[in-house]
């Protein structure tokens, strides 16, 4: 599992007034600020973050705890099970009652044993590949040309022994978003820049897709690029989305936000 490092604060200045803010930024971060830079100010400049757990966190959350420990153990019996008795583990986490009954019907009966089905056979290329898993949870810190400490957490790395590079994988056990290639694409460069691995590609793995697992590959961005882009939440100026979107109508700042107050509840999450 990653180790959880306690970062140093460092001062920022925003409109004349300096916060203390952590030293790092992770891909969370990035983001979050390309789609809101006022959400952005409000969670990691002005005050914390709030973490709620819910029911598809945790079970996304258990599925990558079993994955991990499955591999370290190079077991080979059924994953499902294993991933059954996790969630059992996490039913009574807070939020489950939130999202319902109906909710952790759909993971015991439907989700996991869909996402069990597409790991057995992605496992199953890789080894018709000779593709190797390596390691898990590998926790990079990279300062970027640009000064920027950057940390992140890679799901796991696997060797193909035909030239000896890395492949980087991140589970998702949720919809496609375009952000997940971009969180990986500046993984490699970070593991590159450390001098980790070469790295072949790294791979988006939608595990609950329904038409099977889904790769997703991203063309690589140089080092340059990429030091820009993990610096951009940095350069102190955070403005409003311009734009209702649907992830408004559940942000908590919409009262400070002259985009988010804009029309009626009901309206912006139907958008």
């Amino acid at each position: 599992m990653p180790q959880h490092l306690d970062y140093k604060e460092v001062p920022l200045v925003v409109d004349d007034t300096i916060y203390a803010v952590k030293e790092h930024v992770s891909h969370g971060q990035v983001d979050l600020f390309s789609r809101c830079g006022h959400r952005y100010f409000k969670d990691y400049i002005e005050g914390a973050k709030a973490w709620e757990e819910t029911l598809p966190t945790a079970a996304g959350t258990a599925v990558h705890e079993v994955i991990e420990e499955y591999e370290r153990e190079r077991r080979d019996d059924p994953i499902l099970p294993l991933f059954q008795k996790r969630l059992r583990d996490v039913e009574d986490v807070e939020g489950l009652e939130f999202w319902g009954k109906k909710d952790l019907r759909w993971w015991t009966n439907k989700g996991l044993p869909l996402i069990a089905d597409n790991y057995a056979r992605l496992r199953a290329v890789e080894r018709s590949k000779g593709i190797v898993p390596v390691s898990w949870e590998d926790e990079l810190l990279w300062t970027t040309p640009h000064g920027q400490l950057f940390t992140g957490s890679v799901d796991a790395i696997r060797i193909r022994t035909s030239d000896g590079k890395a492949i980087l994988i991140d589970w998702k056990t949720g919809k496609q978003k375009d952000a997940h290639q971009m969180q990986l694409e500046l993984y490699r460069v970070a593991v590159e820049e450390l001098g980790l691995h070469d790295v072949a590609f790294g791979q988006v793995v939608y595990l609950s897709d329904k038409n099977g697992f889904a790769n997703t590959v991203m063309p690589h961005l140089s080092v340059e690029v990429a030091s820009k882009i993990i610096g951009h939440p940095r350069e102190g100026t955070y403005p409003y989305t311009g734009v209702l979107t649907g992830e408004c109508g559940f942000c908590p700042h919409r009262g400070t936000c002259p985009v988010g107050t804009l029309g009626d509840t009901n309206v912006l999450l139907t958008k």
